[in-house]
Parts: structure tokens; C-alpha cells; sequence
């Protein structure tokens, strides 16, 4: 009897665990068609260009060399690179430009951590490739622009946010970028 529960009890985690990763993705696909929807009107209202390099869905899980947008505006070029944060409480911290870190702070292991090493193995690397030759151009800005957003985007010891630098690149949340052009 007992081992019918524990199977129920472990079936039942393993479908929540699905279930939440499944919303996970759902909720960043509509997020991001949802920014995608609101650029495109902004772009036709205010006469700006809006080219999608990539496929909506697709950057969603992989880095790409070649600029997920390319959006112009006002005389300037923005190479738009997307970078998504699936779950909400994540916070990433970049190497530089090209290497970052994405991680959740675990809040109930902390008490029970004697020591930094007791909180390793939950952080995760991702890599983005270097933009193509083709768009080198001085006059481009790239733009790195979270959608859906973290917690919290660190650059040394330093915590960044929208309009600040990592090396070449501008940082952004979809909201503040399209502040940028509301003004």
C-alpha cells in the first residue's frame, strides 16, 4: 500500500514539473509576439523599418550570428538580439558580451549552506556567436534585449538595466526599449 502512494506522490511531481515547464514556454511565446505586435504597430505609425531575420520561435531557444530584428529608427540601426528568461525569478550575470550565466537563487537552501560551494550546480552557461561579417557596420547598435525579462542582470559587480552598456552591446527589456521611441 505504502508503495503505491510514493508512486502516486512521484507520478504526480513529474506531471507538475511538466506542467510547469509547458507554461513556461507558452507564457514567453505569447510575451514575445505580444512585444513583436507592438513594435510592428509602432514602426508602422511612426514610418520606421522592422526586418525579421529569424524566425519568431526560434529565438526563442537558440542563439543565433545573425540578428533576430533588425529595427531603424530615427537615422540609426538597431541589431536586435533576443535573449529569453523562461521562468521569472532567474538572474543572469555576463562574462562580457558574449558569455553569460543564468541562475535562480534557492531562498530555502541558504540557511542550510555552510559554505558558497554547498550552492554550485544550479547556475546554467549559454553562449551567443559573434554577429556575421555582413552586419559590422560601424553605424549599428546592438541591442540585447530580454524578453520576457529576469529578476535582475548583473556586469561585474555592477547591476544593469535598460539603456546601460556590456562592451558593444545595449541592454533592454522590450519595455523600455519601446519606450525609447515613445517619447
Amino acid at each position: 500500500m505504502l508503495w503505491i502512494i510514493i508512486f502516486l506522490i512521484i507520478e504526480l511531481l513529474i506531471i507538475i514539473s511538466v506542467l510547469t515547464s509547458i507554461y513556461s514556454f507558452f507564457r514567453a511565446v505569447v510575451i514575445r509576439f505580444s512585444f513583436l505586435k507592438k513594435l510592428r504597430e509602432l514602426a508602422n505609425r511612426k514610418g520606421y523599418t522592422l526586418t525579421e531575420k529569424r524566425k519568431r520561435v526560434a529565438s526563442l531557444f537558440k542563439h543565433s550570428s545573425l540578428p533576430d530584428i533588425v529595427f531603424e529608427a530615427e537615422g540609426k540601426k538597431y541589431l536586435i538580439r533576443f535573449i529569453t528568461c523562461f521562468k521569472r525569478k532567474r538572474f543572469y550575470h555576463f562574462a562580457n558580451a558574449e558569455y553569460f550565466a543564468y541562475f535562480a537563487k534557492i531562498f530555502f537552501v541558504l540557511p542550510l549552506a555552510k559554505k558558497e560551494e554547498d550552492l554550485k550546480g544550479n547556475e546554467r552557461f549559454r553562449r551567443i556567436p559573434p554577429l556575421d561579417e555582413q552586419y559590422a557596420d560601424l553605424e549599428s547598435q546592438v541591442v540585447l534585449l530580454f524578453n520576457p525579462a529576469p529578476v535582475e542582470i548583473t556586469y561585474g559587480s555592477k547591476v544593469i538595466s535598460n539603456g546601460d552598456h556590456i562592451e558593444n552591446c545595449i541592454i533592454y527589456s522590450a519595455k523600455g526599449f519601446l519606450e525609447l521611441f515613445e517619447k
